[in-house]
């Protein structure tokens, strides 16, 4: 009878063996677990009774067989995801390093599906397997990205009404675009020539009060709004075209 608890002891630590050797599928093996488990019996083991040596030899054999089973399983366990996040923190590492290069470019080298790319690699980092240094570093490519995909649909409008005014066909003087001219370098700040400072006074005056209380009111947003009222293809004074153009140089938006 003194062998039975022992003998009990041996039928549950082979069932824990068991149960981390059996090819589980799809479903995890709590392999830390059964460790933990298989501790918990090495105690009960410990305070079994007494049994002469050549009695106690063969249980000892296979009690100390099935606990080494276990624990190399949970050393295999470790090592396995240990390995996995090397190689998450290996593959999070190339995909920080282009997203840095990328984000130091400026906007007119962007675009935005490339852009959008990047971040669903970001978002797909697994932060935790990243030290310390390179989870600030991924916070901060995230934060660098959403910026630049905010800032480049607006760079985008710049650049196609600047486009749009410095390859206007050559034309006559428009008295519309004398009033443009003026109306775009006060938005930017910058001088106007002497006779064209009665027009931006006017400007300034009557239209820009009304357009500083619109919501969302920006220099910038009110000079696009103000080009994308000018009709596509009409030609434009070569001096105004040229007014135009440094206006809206000095508006263009920076990240």
């Amino acid at each position: 009878q003194a062998e039975q608890p022992r003998q009990a002891l041996l039928e549950r630590a082979a069932a824990l063996a068991e149960s981390v050797a059996a090819d589980q599928g799809d479903q995890a093996v709590d392999v830390r677990g059964a460790a933990r488990e298989a501790q918990a019996l090495q105690k009960q083991w410990r305070a079994a009774p007494w049994l002469p040596p050549a009695r106690h030899r063969p249980f000892q054999k296979r009690f100390r067989r099935t606990m080494d089973a276990i624990f190399a399983a949970r050393q295999a366990d470790t090592e396995q995801k240990q390995a996995q996040r090397a190689e998450a923190a290996e593959q999070a590492q190339t995909v920080l390093e282009r997203a840095a290069q990328q984000t130091a470019r400026p906007l007119p080298e962007q675009d935005g599906a490339t852009l959008a790319a990047l971040a669903e690699e970001l978002q797909a980092v697994d932060g935790a397997s990243l030290g310390r240094g390179l989870q600030q570093q991924l916070q901060r490519l995230q934060e660098q990205l959403r910026a630049l995909r905010k800032d480049l649909p607006r760079w985008q409008r710049w650049q196609a009404a600047r486009d749009r005014v410095s390859g206007a066909p050559s034309g006559e003087e428009r008295a519309e675009d004398r009033a443009l001219a003026a109306a775009l370098e006060a938005l930017a700040g910058v001088d106007s020539p002497e006779h064209a400072r009665e027009e931006r006074m006017a400007w300034q005056l009557e239209r820009l009060p009304k357009a500083m209380k619109s919501s969302g009111f920006t220099p910038l947003e009110e000079a696009l709004a103000l080009v994308d009222e000018r009709p596509v293809g009409t030609p434009l004074e070569p001096d105004l075209a040229s007014r135009m153009t440094t206006a809206l140089t000095a508006l263009e938006p920076r990240p």
